[in-house]
């Protein structure tokens, strides 16, 4: 992939279609913190966390976890307490926090921001949505509308809490037991994720970590998105390291240096241990830093992925092709040619089953972008989803050839040579 586009999109939300490749392996692991309190861990692509908050109004969730996992979830949160949802917080509009939404359909009420109806509706331009009505979110906030809901005889604090990992963002506070819930605000085992291509910031994601030490109890009790379980004391020393980190190579781009140059360098060398993670790594959170530095302007182009998705839903994907590469020889200037708009929908028709048309998708965007990583790592996912093995292998060692260090690559050929 180009280094400046947002590779950590991408991987977040190629995890959505990413599956155990042992069918009978367990993806859910259920830990209880109390009587009322359950974290719920996830395991697809990479694990994510869960909280589940029981008591006699029935059970309340903070992410619902993969798509994939969701069968296995439900089944072991039915053990807890009444067994019956009665709310879903998304923190945000990544699949690997509200995949398990559809597991309650016309059950539970979904609370969400209002930026992340669009990806939760499941809507892509031209294509038939993916979520059933049941499954749209009954309530959306928007920024500066929090929510303090009544619910097991807690006040549970839902505020948005916009630019930090993305624009939609929640942060879920229950107040009584001194328990937050981060979402992809944390990962608390590895640098961030800032999504700049959705409204995530690197400077505004430590400016929101620095109120919320300064705001939460000393004996809070933070869940991160992905990582362990942080005590205050612990959430500072993680601010810390993101803070110096970030002031390290901030300064060397602001002198002139390149992403390349700083990665090459090593700046980070000290940070080692933040940059292995199976979703971040010190390229990612450099890249993040520099495009808060150099931001990429909206370009008012037309996106090409949503002209094809009409002509493949009038007349099918090959007529689709032929439409994209007459449009690039006639109409360049007019459309977004970029290897992000093929690469989301082929992810798009992988979401609907249409696996062979996702492929080809994936093929066209290799053609038109060889020398970039993520169209291999992408169609790897693809193969893998569809148990062949060895060309998933294939195409993410090609991935890895050409970044590697490319997060998703190296986590999915480690869970395919495991299973060998």
């Amino acid at each position: 992939m180009n280094k400046r586009l947002n590779i950590l999109a991408v991987a977040l939300l190629s995890s959505f279609i990413i599956g155990q490749s042992e069918e009978n392996k367990s993806q859910v692991k259920v830990t209880k913190m109390n009587d009322s309190f359950y974290l719920v861990e996830s395991t697809g692509a990479f694990p994510v966390n869960s909280l589940v908050f029981s008591g006699e109004d029935g059970l309340l969730i903070v992410d619902s976890g993969f798509q994939q996992t969701s069968k296995e979830f439900k089944e072991k949160i039915s053990k807890i307490g009444s067994g019956k949802v009665k709310y879903i917080i998304n923190t945000h509009n990544h699949p690997d926090h509200y995949g398990g939404n559809t597991m309650w359909s016309g059950e539970a009420t979904i609370i969400i921001h209002e930026k992340a109806l669009g990806a939760i509706s499941g809507a892509y331009y031209g294509l038939t949505p993916l979520s059933d009505p049941d499954d749209i979110p009954q309530i959306a906030l928007t920024d500066g509308m929090n929510l303090n809901l009544e619910f097991n005889n807690q006040i549970v604090q839902i505020r948005p809490i916009a630019g930090g990992h993305t624009h939609n963002d929640l942060l879920v506070y229950f107040k009584d037991s001194k328990i937050a819930c981060m979402g992809g605000l944390l990962y608390s085992d590895q640098f961030p994720a800032v999504i700049t291509g959705g409204g995530g910031n690197a400077e505004k994601f430590i400016q929101i970590h620095k109120s919320l030490l300064d705001s939460w109890p000393k004996d809070v009790t933070i869940i991160a998105g992905h990582g362990p379980v942080l005590s205050k004391s612990e959430f500072k020393d993680y601010h810390k390291m993101i803070t110096k980190s970030y002031q390290l190579v901030n300064t060397a781009l602001s002198s002139g240096e390149s992403v390349d140059n700083v990665v090459d360098k090593d700046l980070l060398k000290d940070f080692h241990e933040w940059g292995d993670g199976p979703i971040t790594s010190t390229r990612s959170w450099t890249t993040v830093i520099d495009r808060g530095l150099n931001p990429v302007e909206p370009s008012g182009l037309k996106s090409i992925a949503e002209r094809m998705t009409n002509v493949y839903m009038e007349d099918g994907l090959k007529t689709a092709i032929k439409e994209y590469k007459k449009l690039k020889l006639e109409n360049s200037g007019e459309y977004q040619f970029n290897e992000f708009e093929l690469n989301m929908l082929g992810y798009h028709l992988s979401y609907r089953d249409k696996w062979d048309d996702a492929i080809k998708i994936f093929k066209l965007n290799i053609s038109e972008y060889p020398e970039s990583v993520n169209p291999y790592d992408s169609i790897g996912e693809a193969y893998m989803n569809r148990g062949d093995k060895k060309k998933a292998i294939k195409y993410f060692k090609k991935a890895l050839e050409i970044d590697p260090e490319y997060p998703s690559s190296l986590a999915a050929l480690e869970k395919l040579r495991s299973n060998i």
